[in-house]
């Protein structure tokens, strides 16, 4: 049962995350489309990032304590997967905008609950979990680009690719909520009340914050830039968001025994400031397939770090470990909301390269802040 348990968290860490994967290759022909300046997109994604934080309070105040865990992860896959559907193949600008905020809810009654149940796995079994928890989003992610690349390049319009992808996710996510009601029994989150997070989790969650403000320009701004900058395809605007999240995978599946061998401080801190100077450094020279290289190395260097912090908020002195990951948790989405409208403004006025060289300095601000916290 608890090997059933460890394989639902990862199945949703994977299935919303695979639905957005496919979208953000389309991320240029949809701005295009509905002729959006990036300040304007970046409210879309604004929207989504809001609706996201209210959802996730709501599922830890009200329904985790209520319904548990894992009961409510293929509900909200399901939900996600109808309105994503609609929501990408919106034809106007305002009924893309709208229908981002029901996207940010159902996807915030996903992440939460698998959160927690990934944090008991781990108190239950004594095993390093979250890096394999957060591989799968990243397998997400680059699956969905490949998919989305892939029949791009095939000339199947994006519209096409929406529509399947979404039956084909609703349906396997039906097929959970039968599973689920069958094999689980309701384990309710204890209670707690809407609240300011305990001041000890404050530095791990703004720096998650951070992390999730910059890691938008990676998943959102990419392939934009490089279609508008270098005028590449559809398929090769992916190759950043390909590089990044292939090796990132592969550094997460890697992720428990590179902790074991190495230490905390060796691959937050020693291993991200490489990482991030590398990208300083290719970025300056200006050739695509050596960006997207270059983002390949960052993202295995600096894939771990946000497992890091979650096990470092499991290690606080807090009352309930349960809420402190939770409140990482959303201040993490936090910067969904931090993150947007900077970048669009900046990327508007100034060009999204600049918002590209100062991913690698904000992820060294974070990897310097968190050094004390480190183990090994």
């Amino acid at each position: 049962m608890i090997l059933l348990r460890i394989w639902s968290c990862r199945i949703f860490s994977f299935l919303p995350i695979y639905l957005f994967g496919t979208f953000t290759v389309c991320i240029p022909w949809k701005i295009s489309q509905l002729e959006m300046a990036e300040t304007t997109f970046s409210y879309v994604i604004l929207s989504f990032g809001l609706a996201m934080i209210a959802a996730i309070q709501f599922c830890r105040i009200i329904l985790m304590p209520r319904f548990g865990t894992l009961h409510l992860m293929p509900i909200g896959g399901l939900l996600f997967s109808i309105n994503f559907y609609f929501w990408t193949s919106a034809n106007d600008y305002l009924t893309f905008l709208l229908l981002a905020f029901p996207a940010g809810i159902f996807f915030g009654l996903v992440s939460p609950p698998a959160n927690v149940e990934t944090f008991r796995l781990e108190e239950e079994t004594g095993k390093i979990l979250f890096p394999i928890f957060e591989a799968f989003m990243s397998l997400g992610i680059l699956m969905g680009a490949l998919t989305s690349g892939f029949l791009l390049a095939q000339s199947v319009q994006p519209e096409a690719i929406f529509s399947s992808v979404s039956l084909i996710i609703g349906i396997t996510c039906i097929f959970l909520i039968i599973v689920t009601s069958l094999k689980f029994t309701i384990i309710p989150t204890a209670k707690t009340k809407l609240k300011f997070p305990d001041k000890a989790v404050i530095l791990p969650g703004i720096i998650a914050a951070l992390v999730y403000a910059t890691y938008g320009i990676i998943v959102d701004w990419s392939a934009h830039w490089l279609s508008t900058e270098y005028m590449v395809s559809a398929f090769i605007a992916g190759i950043i968001i390909y590089f990044f999240s292939g090796t990132e995978l592969l550094a997460l599946f890697l992720g428990s025994k590179l902790l074991r061998n190495y230490g905390e401080k060796m691959i937050a801190f020693y291993g991200m400031l490489f990482g991030c100077f590398t990208l300083l450094a290719c970025l300056i020279f200006g050739n695509v397939f050596l960006i997207g290289l270059a983002f390949g190395i960052f993202g295995f260097f600096t894939a771990n770090f946000h497992p890091i912090l979650m096990r470092i908020t499991g290690r606080l002195e807090v009352v309930n470990k349960e809420d402190a990951i939770s409140d990482v948790n959303l201040m993490s989405f936090s910067g969904f909301i931090i993150g947007p409208p900077i970048i669009g403004f900046i990327g508007e006025h100034y060009g999204l390269t600049w918002c590209m060289f100062a991913l690698p300095m904000l992820w060294i601000i974070c990897a310097v802040l968190i050094r004390p916290k480190l183990t090994g």
